[in-house]
């Protein structure tokens, strides 16, 4: 039996939890998360390793099941400038200086992570911010940098 079907026979079918198929379920990063979120309501252990290992699950399963950090999957999340963002806001609500790297490759979320998360300039971000004009005026009016850092938009 697949992991898909698995999950689909302990939810529509059994209602609960699926021991012999768990093994199977934990093996897959998407369905190991939906068995979390909807079969079991909590923690799937067993399932934790394989869904460390992709960002949008990770996330999404430090949100909804684990409620905290998550730190066995931050090296995925790192890997994503949208869950790099988002993982900073909604989860550590603080600078996240492993998803920079990630987040500084992505004009809108190098904003959005200074805006949101560090509450101020995010100076690594501004050379991509720059990239997209109506987030870097966002950023310039926002921050009060428009006369002190315009060269960079404009190339020097």
């Amino acid at each position: 039996m697949k992991a898909q079907q698995a999950y689909y026979h302990a939810r529509d079918i059994i209602k609960g939890r699926f021991p012999e198929a768990e093994s199977t379920i934990a093996k897959d990063p998407k369905y190991a998360f939906l068995y979390a979120e909807n079969v079991l309501k909590g923690p799937f252990p067993e399932g934790e390793a394989s869904i460390a290992t992709d960002p949008m699950y990770a996330y999404w399963y430090a949100k909804n099941i684990i409620k905290g950090r998550f730190p066995e999957a931050e090296p995925s999340i790192t890997t994503n400038p949208y869950y790099a963002y988002w993982y900073a806001k909604n989860i550590i609500k603080v600078r996240f200086p492993e998803g920079e790297p990630s987040i500084v490759k992505d004009p809108v979320y190098a904003y959005y992570y200074a805006l949101y998360v560090l509450k101020g300039p995010f100076p690594e971000g501004e050379a991509i911010i720059a990239t997209e004009p109506k987030y870097w005026d966002l950023y310039c009016e926002h921050f009060g940098l428009k006369e002190e850092i315009n060269w960079i938009k404009e190339g020097f």
